[in-house]
C-alpha cells in the first residue's frame, strides 16, 4: 500500500514539474480562412463596448462582452435564464485552447469557439462547438481542439435556432 502511494506521489510530482517547465501540447489547427492577425483586430473592434450584436443568417443575437478575468470567470453563472436571442461573448487576450465550465449555471448552454476571419473583416468563424451542455456537467471543462480568442455562450438550442454550425460565419454588426 505504501509503495503504491509513493509511486503515485512521484508520478504527480513529475507531471507537476513538466507542467511548471512549460510543457505545452499544440492544438491542431483548423483554418476556415482565419488569419494570424485576426485576434488583435477582434479585440480592437470590441474595445470600449460592453454589448454587441452578432448576425447569423439575418437573425440578431445580442451579446454581453466578458473582457476581464472576473467577467469571464462569472460568465452567465447564477442567472435564472437568458432570452433565445441573447448570449455572452468571452473575449480573451490571446488565441489559445480556452476551456469553459458550467459553474453556477442554471440552464443548458451551447458553447461556440470563434475566431475573426481576418484583420479587416467583421466576420467571426465558428471553429468548434458543444451543444446542449447541461449545468450538471460541472466540474467538467469543455475545450475545443483548436485555438481561438473568442467564446460565445448561447441558451441551449440557440445554435440550432440560429442555424449555426462549425464553419458558420457570424457578423459583428456596427
Amino acid at each position: 500500500m505504501r509503495r503504491s502511494f509513493v509511486i503515485v506521489a512521484v508520478w504527480l510530482l513529475a507531471v507537476s514539474l513538466l507542467l511548471m517547465a512549460g510543457l505545452h501540447v499544440e492544438a491542431p489547427t483548423r483554418s476556415f480562412g482565419v488569419t494570424q492577425s485576426a485576434t488583435k483586430a477582434t479585440r480592437g473592434f470590441l474595445a470600449g463596448r460592453d454589448r454587441v450584436t452578432l448576425l447569423s443568417g439575418g437573425k440578431a443575437i445580442h451579446v454581453e462582452l466578458a473582457t476581464t478575468d472576473t467577467e469571464r470567470i462569472q460568465g452567465l453563472g447564477n442567472r435564472e435564464a437568458i432570452a433565445s436571442d441573447e448570449g455572452m461573448l468571452f473575449v480573451f487576450p490571446m488565441s489559445d485552447v480556452h476551456g469553459i465550465w458550467m459553474k453556477g449555471m442554471r440552464f443548458p448552454l451551447d458553447i461556440l469557439w470563434l475566431e475573426k476571419k481576418d484583420a479587416t473583416s467583421q466576420e467571426l468563424v465558428v471553429m468548434a462547438m458543444e451543444e446542449g451542455v447541461a449545468p450538471e456537467t460541472f466540474p467538467r471543462v469543455f475545450s475545443p481542439e483548436v485555438k481561438t480568442s473568442l467564446v460565445l455562450e448561447l441558451k441551449g438550442g440557440g445554435a440550432t435556432q440560429h442555424g449555426i454550425r462549425i464553419g458558420s460565419i457570424l457578423t459583428l454588426k456596427e
